[in-house]
């Protein structure tokens, strides 16, 4: 495994937990993931089955790069800017 592939893999982890504890605590309902299909497929490997199925929306979408603003112009648009 490349040092890129060990990083990935470490990332999903990291964030399927911090996904399974906030959706533990109420902080959301539905989830929009924006990644590419790639790391899509690693994320899902390590999501619990709950809160897979709180996913009601993927995109394919590389976005890394972009500031807020220009993310938000990509997603759908019942997703609102935080207050």
């Amino acid at each position: 495994m490349s040092a890129k592939q060990h990083d990935a893999l470490s990332f999903a982890q990291q964030l399927s937990h911090y996904l399974g504890s906030t959706r533990l605590s109420k902080e959301f309902e539905n989830l929009i993931i924006v990644s590419v299909l790639a790391f899509l497929g690693l994320l899902r490997k390590h999501l619990t089955e709950a809160t897979d199925r709180c996913i009601i929306q993927e995109m394919d979408k590389n976005l890394v790069q972009h500031d807020a603003a220009e993310i938000r112009a990509h997603l759908p648009e019942r997703i609102t800017a935080p207050s």
